[in-house]
């Protein structure tokens, strides 16, 4: 094969990338989804400053929860939700036994009780879960329930009779 001929296959192949990548920044920019935030944006708020590991979950009813480590409040569990446009505590802030070490996670059951998993300082960082109830967060079977340290946390719940697994 000559070496004029490599050349003009190497224009080719570049000109067909080109096409590609011009078809796909089209294609990116008009299917693309925009992202939106929920509710009011407090992004330059209190709780969104001292906050890390932030998850969300959304009740049969549509109340979106968001569960974090509040730096503000000793690096604990807090948890809030969106009341109309604005964002309101679920209980006190703050409210694990303990700091939280690195995770959490929410889920809510189909009587939109929030259940939030954590790694529970006081507790080796093992496993803890937490049910909103009665105006209280309340410890479900025991602190620290997982075999050693939790990692990759995950909380699923079974809607048709709001059991739990972690």
């Amino acid at each position: 094969m000559p070496i004029d001929n490599i050349y003009e296959q190497i224009k080719i192949m570049k000109k067909k990338f080109s096409l590609l990548s011009i078809l796909f920044f089209i294609s990116t920019a008009l299917f693309s989804q925009q992202w939106y935030p929920v509710g009011a944006n407090d992004s330059d708020s209190d709780v969104i400053e001292g906050t890390s590991f932030s998850h969300i979950a959304i009740s049969s009813t549509g109340v979106v929860y968001q569960a974090f480590i509040d730096k503000n409040n000793g690096n604990k569990a807090s948890v809030r939700k969106l009341d109309g446009d604005k964002w309101t505590h679920v209980g006190t802030p703050g409210f694990s036994p303990s700091t939280v070490g690195g995770d959490i996670k929410i889920m809510v059951d189909s009587q939109a009780a929030p259940y939030v998993y954590f790694r529970d300082g006081n507790q080796g960082n093992r496993g803890t879960v937490m049910k909103f109830t009665n105006n209280a967060w309340v410890v479900q079977y025991w602190a620290g329930f997982s075999d050693g340290s939790a990692a990759d946390l995950n909380l699923a719940i079974n809607l048709s009779n709001n059991t739990p697994y972690y």
